[in-house]
């Protein structure tokens, strides 16, 4: 007989970041949502870029980026996540208004809603994207986060609050 011995080949790391990168739900704009590709032509903007690639280089704690719509958030915390998946980190993605449907939609179960919380909860990185962002009523006004918007937030992030070593970029 023969023994057999696996060596890991030397693309192993980039089909692993590749798969996490899907698993991550960022796949589609990943590649675009880069630093290269972010244009900061206004010194706000070079500011903001400058604090994503050094929470990038060294990620602690949380980081948050607000403004008003068009202004290249979610340009610049996708680019974030890129640099983490690289280097090994594993990201999960929550686009707000689709996933936190999702969530509440569970409520009801148990099991259910826990084992689709916990996923946010747990994650090495979570980023939310569009926190709190709602969509427009028939009257064509604003729609405020209900309660329960705001019971699943806290759940979430009152969890990662307390567990310092979880990364978080809103």
């Amino acid at each position: 007989g023969w023994n057999q011995v696996q060596v890991p080949c030397k693309c192993e790391d980039i089909r692993k970041s590749i798969l996490r990168m899907k698993k991550s739900g960022l796949k589609n704009i990943i590649k675009d949502y880069t630093f290269d590709k972010f244009e900061a032509s206004e010194p706000w903007q070079q500011t903001i870029k400058q604090a994503a690639q050094e929470y990038a280089k060294h990620p602690e704690g949380w980081f948050f980026l607000g403004g008003q719509s068009g202004a290249g958030k979610t340009h610049l915390c996708t680019a974030i996540c890129r640099e983490l998946l690289l280097s090994g980190k594993r990201v999960k993605y929550m686009l707000w208004r689709d996933d936190v449907v999702k969530l509440k939609g569970a409520v009801t179960e148990s099991d259910e809603y826990t084992r689709l919380i916990d996923e946010y909860k747990n994650y090495d990185v979570l980023y939310i994207d569009d926190l709190f962002k709602t969509g427009k009523a028939a009257d064509n006004t604003v729609q405020k986060p209900t309660a329960a918007d705001i019971n699943v937030a806290f759940e979430i992030i009152n969890y990662r609050y307390n567990n310092p070593a979880l990364l978080t970029i809103i």
